[in-house]
């Protein structure tokens, strides 16, 4: 196998379990196939919760009609050398899978990562609501227009976030993160079939039951908001971020004690999760 060494300062790729230099894959090429992905934090040279984005993975892929099973082992394998490869201790890392309904083409990168600040931790950040329903939340697959408009979006508002609410009214998600809501001691999320099932969510609502906390499952309407006292969202980059204001509609308390709780309950849970 070539060696490869980031001494040249170039950034180096898993393509089809080989590793080539990132300027070598041709994403031209493969935009042309349907991408299904997941995205990682690297955390020492480790990847958090490995297995469940793993099996999310496949999950994403059978739902979307493509039965060819994964080797766990084998994307295991190809996402520790692409951190090895690129000597990395902290980032994201994004593994793909890219069907024409016939093959699959896997690849595995580096991705810019964008962490909160620890004042973003402690103050809280701003969020704005958008008009936005995927078709099928649980399947974690690229939508570049998507993006965009996002993006756009978020720009014009100047937000961390942005919320989506269906036809009904009913706020769902984040288009990058899942969404809770405080009242007093219980905590409220929009149920598994509305959004994607994010792994931090799956470790956050684990740790609300080991508070002793209530959770329902239920989504929020936007007009119903101002009755609740915090707001946060989870993600693999913002793990768990409060929300201080909603644009155009209210502020919440980044402070909340029940949110504190489930912060730290949170970050304790993630280092347990290394592999």
């Amino acid at each position: 196998m070539r060696e490869f060494s980031m001494s040249q300062n170039k950034q180096i790729a898993v393509l089809d379990h080989r590793p080539v230099y990132q300027e070598q894959v041709n994403h031209t090429a493969l935009s042309k196939y349907d991408m299904f992905y997941e995205v990682a934090r690297v955390i020492d040279g480790q990847v958090a919760f490995l297995d469940d984005h793993l099996e999310r993975m496949q999950t994403s892929l059978a739902l979307a009609g493509i039965k060819k099973r994964i080797s766990k082992n084998r994307l295991k394998q190809d996402i520790r050398l692409c951190l090895k490869s690129n000597k990395v201790k902290e980032g994201n890392i994004r593994f793909s899978a890219f069907s024409d309904g016939k093959e699959l083409k896997w690849l595995h990168e580096l991705i810019p990562h964008y962490y909160p600040s620890p004042e973003d931790y402690e103050n809280g950040v701003a969020v704005a609501v958008a008009r936005f329903e995927r078709e099928r939340p649980n399947i974690k697959k690229w939508n570049q227009s998507m993006k965009d408009v996002v993006n756009r979006y978020k720009a014009i508002r100047d937000v961390y976030e942005v919320l989506l609410y269906n036809e009904a009214g009913l706020l769902t998600e984040g288009s990058k993160s899942n969404l809770f809501f405080i009242v007093g001691r219980k905590v409220v999320t929009a149920p598994e079939d509305l959004v994607l099932k994010g792994i931090t969510r799956k470790y956050v609502i684990q740790v609300i039951n080991e508070l002793g906390l209530e959770l329902q499952e239920k989504a929020v309407h936007v007009f119903d908001v101002l009755k609740y006292d915090a707001v946060f969202i989870t993600g693999t980059s913002p793990k768990v971020l409060p929300v201080n204001e909603i644009k155009a509609c209210c502020h919440a308390d980044p402070q909340h004690p029940v949110l504190r709780d489930i912060m730290w309950g949170y970050n304790k849970m993630l280092m347990s999760n290394l592999s």
